[in-house]
C-alpha cells in the first residue's frame, strides 16, 4: 500500500521514537535533533527502523558521506527488533533509488546477508 502523507507522519514518529530507544539501550548519544544519527563506539551512525512488514531501510544520500555505520532495526512478530549494522559503501553498492529521488532504499535481506547482526532487543513491555 503506498504511503500518504498521514502515513508518512506516523511512520516518521515511530522510527524517531524506536531510534530514540535502541539509542538509550545501546548508550549511543544522539548527535542530531533532526535525524536519528548516533555517536556509538568512536562511530558516527544511523539508526533506522522497519515495522513487521517494511522489508527496506531508507537513508538519505547526503547522509552515507558522513557516516560510519547504518543500524537497522527490523521488528519481529512479537514487537521485539533485530538490529544489524552495514556499513555505507554495501549500503550504496544495493541500492534503489525510491520515489523521493535523495533516499535510497535497501532490502532487509542485504543486511541480513551482508552485514553483522547486532543483538534482539525488545523494549514494548518494559
Amino acid at each position: 500500500m503506498p504511503q500518504d502523507r498521514l502515513t508518512g507522519a506516523i511512520a516518521n514518529e515511530f522510527g524517531k521514537e524506536t531510534a530514540a530507544k535502541i539509542a538509550k539501550l545501546l548508550g549511543a548519544k544522539k548527535v542530531s535533533i533532526n535525524s536519528n544519527e548516533v555517536q556509538y563506539k568512536g562511530k558516527r551512525m544511523v539508526i533506522k527502523c522497519a515495522h513487521l512488514k517494511n522489508f527496506y531501510i531508507g537513508v538519505t544520500l547526503k547522509m552515507l558521506k558522513r557516516i560510519d555505520l547504518i543500524i537497522a532495526a527490523f521488528e519481529n512478530e512479537d514487537g521485539g527488533f533485530d538490529l544489524y549494522e552495514l556499513r555505507p559503501s554495501i549500503f550504496e553498492s544495493n541500492i534503489r533509488i525510491g520515489h523521493h529521488k535523495h533516499i535510497g532504499l535497501v532490502r532487509k535481506i542485504v543486511f541480513v546477508d551482508k552485514g553483522k547482526f547486532i543483538k534482539s532487543l525488545n523494549f514494548r513491555n518494559k
